[in-house]
């Protein structure tokens, strides 16, 4: 596995678990509409590239962590809906990682064999020096 992707997944596992004890995910996981399933990006198969579009000067604050959002995607792969868990501490940013992943086609994933509905949660680590410091 080559290290990028070796990081991504330490990434995303260190974002999961820092959810989970913050209560994010437990809270979440009731929420009327939403999949019970939850899901990391690794038990998923992207068909489209996610694609974070910014503007070369950001205007709305400093990046003070990663973008987490969620996202209910279909027993057809289809992204349903996403929504923002915890901002990065720019809106822009935060903005523009739900569009990405709005955007994105997924594989149907299969529980049991059979293609179910499930709730991706989805750490988006921004480079700080994206955000402005004043």
């Amino acid at each position: 596995m080559p290290a990028t992707r070796r990081l991504f997944f330490l990434c995303l596992a260190s974002a999961l678990s820092a959810c989970a004890a913050c209560g994010l995910a437990a809270a979440s996981t009731g929420e009327p509409g939403w999949p019970e399933k939850w899901v990391a990006l690794e038990e998923l198969q992207p068909l489209t590239p996610f694609r974070l579009k910014v503007r070369r000067v950001i205007s709305k604050g400093p990046v003070q962590g990663p973008s987490v959002v969620k996202a209910h995607i279909d027993e057809a792969g289809a992204v349903q809906r996403v929504a923002l868990v915890t901002s990065c501490g720019n809106g822009e940013i935060d903005e523009a990682a739900i569009l990405a992943l709005r955007d994105m086609r997924f594989q149907p994933y299969l529980g049991s064999g059979v293609p179910t509905a499930v709730t991706l949660l989805l750490p988006v680590h921004i480079p700080k020096a994206w955000g402005r410091k004043d």
